[in-house]
């Protein structure tokens, strides 16, 4: 099997948005240009056992590389575990991803863990494959036709690329595409890894709720939800999800200066984020129904 090099691109968040929602005014006088990175607004998101991107050469750290095996009932389809593998380079990510593909060692061969990807004919990029991570989500895509025997090894795939990647806090998310840019064994045709968020967990802020119109003409029969698994924050530039009565924002904000900018929008149904697009706008000084949400995230990160 062979060795694969990642494209791993710097992370990076652009200053984005006029509105909150479509009823939202923008203040002039508080707006920033969308085409500079603004340095407190780098996303550094909180993860169960976290490990960070990047590190000092001289200190070796060990990380999990997810493999599959036979699950103990022998019935879980996709089934993997973790191995441990030890590195001092500084993008470990990619030395992660690296050895996902080189698979198991002879020893963990003997203890069922087995080869995970067969890569077949040309490249598209040059390599195997590339890593792009932005905004918190990891897209990973294959430069070759990656071959499988059925839907356990495309489970299994998916289950490896994703637990390793996200052992990173820098990613809440991962999306897997074929070497046409298409979302990795999708046999539906409708790319849904590209416009959907999964696993976020909704907290209702009450002070959002109005049963009238007040001084921006609309009512909120429930009350606003913050994604309290999925806020990021560095200093007082801050992420975050918000669920407005079925409208789905990703926010980049600032704590302290009461800022806001959009930088994602989509719906919201049944919890789960659906037909989510980026938006490239300005930031804006938090309306009524902003600030709690945004007060909200603030303390709770």
């Amino acid at each position: 099997m062979s060795q694969s090099k990642i494209n791993l691109k710097h992370q990076s968040i652009f200053i984005s948005a006029v509105l909150a929602l479509s009823f939202t005014t923008a203040s002039a006088g508080e707006a920033h240009s969308t085409s500079v990175t603004h340095p407190e607004n780098s996303e550094a998101t909180s993860q169960p056992q976290p490990q960070t991107i990047s590190q000092n050469p001289d200190e070796p750290r060990q990380i999990q590389v997810f493999l599959p095996k036979p699950s103990a009932d022998n019935q879980t389809i996709g089934y993997v575990e973790p191995v441990t593998r030890a590195t001092s380079r500084v993008d470990i990510a990619e030395f992660a991803i690296e050895q996902v593909v080189q698979g198991p060692t002879s020893a963990e061969k003997e203890e069922g863990f087995a080869d995970l990807i067969d890569f077949r004919g040309e490249s598209t990029c040059g390599e195997n494959f590339t890593v792009d991570i932005s905004n918190g989500i990891a897209q990973l895509q294959f430069c070759r036709t990656v071959y499988t025997a059925g839907l356990g090894e495309d489970a299994g795939i998916q289950k490896a690329v994703t637990n390793t990647l996200k052992q990173f806090n820098s990613v809440d998310q991962v999306v897997i595409l074929n070497k046409n840019g298409d979302c990795f064994k999708d046999m539906s045709g409708k790319n849904a890894c590209l416009n959907s968020i999964d696993g976020v967990v909704w907290r209702p802020v009450p002070e959002t709720k109005a049963s009238s119109g007040g001084e921006l003409g609309r009512v909120n029969p429930q009350p606003w939800e913050v994604g309290i698994n999925t806020i990021s924050r560095n200093g007082n530039a801050i992420n975050f999800d918000v669920n407005a009565n079925g409208k789905y924002v990703r926010y980049s904000g600032n704590c302290q200066r009461e800022l806001l900018s959009r930088i994602k929008i989509g719906d919201v149904e049944n919890g789960q984020v659906t037909d989510t697009m980026s938006v490239n706008e300005n930031y804006f000084k938090a309306n009524r129904f902003q600030e709690p949400v945004l007060d909200y995230a603030c303390t709770h990160s």
